[in-house]
């Protein structure tokens, strides 16, 4: 009787598994989070900003990049996809036919570079000449040598809104972490024209938000894993 229930159990926690989702949200408010964007060969820091000012100007002096940290403490699985979301707020200055693209800063155990910040980088002491993983003298600050290109997405035509991006490749920014933490890098793709993103500390929009998605083996032995815990209690 005893095994007909466990093995009961257990095939109910593999149908289970196959629908539950057990996602990880986080924001940028989230624990060691942080959100600011910063403006090329500029060292003005614009950390207490309520909006995120993204452009691919006509020439590098003018690109500003927004840099989002996500405190990955909390995660204990095997991410199998990822969502990045943003709320993008009415602005004179935004323009519908942009186009935005989404970095992985890779973690490096030798730094950035000589003058750049770490992957902790402050939210009120990040800018343009100091962030990490951004290079002066490149389009959008963009430095290949320390990011990874998640995906780009094209901005919704009406104002304000969600714009969400998600990705199941290119997770090692978050599988493989060692320093619980990862730093998401948001530039504009369409020269000339300037979108805006809220921040934590805007009054009524939501914080830049990451959901993080186990994959399928993962969930069924978290949930499996149940069932052979309390038989053990038990004995």
């Amino acid at each position: 009787m005893k095994i007909v229930m466990v093995m009961t159990m257990c095939v109910a926690m593999v149908a289970l598994a196959s629908v539950a989702q057990a996602d990880l949200v986080l924001t940028t408010a989230t624990g060691t989070g942080a959100d600011s964007y910063v403006r090329n060969s500029d060292t003005s820091n614009f950390g207490t900003v309520d909006t995120m000012m993204l452009l691919d100007g006509s020439g590098l002096s003018y690109d500003r990049v927004a840099y989002m940290r996500f405190d990955l403490s909390t995660l204990n699985f095997t991410v199998d996809s990822a969502t990045i979301a943003v709320t993008q707020p009415t602005g004179s200055a935004t323009y519908w036919r942009t186009y935005l693209s989404v970095y992985a800063l890779d973690e490096s155990a030798t730094g950035y570079g000589t003058g750049k910040l770490g992957e902790d980088w402050g939210e009120t002491s990040i800018n343009g000449d100091n962030a990490p993983g951004a290079n002066n003298a490149n389009n959008n600050l963009i430095d290949p040598n320390y990011t990874t290109l998640l995906g780009t997405i094209a901005r919704p035509a009406s104002l304000p809104a969600l714009t969400s991006l998600t990705f199941s490749t290119n997770l090692e920014c978050f599988n493989n972490d060692t320093n619980d933490m990862v730093t998401l890098i948001m530039v504009q793709s369409y020269p000339n024209y300037t979108s805006l993103i809220a921040t934590k500390e805007h009054a009524t929009l939501a914080a830049p938000t990451l959901t993080l998605t186990p994959e399928p083996a993962t969930m069924t032995l978290l949930l499996l894993g149940l069932p052979l815990a309390l038989r053990r209690r038990r004995k």
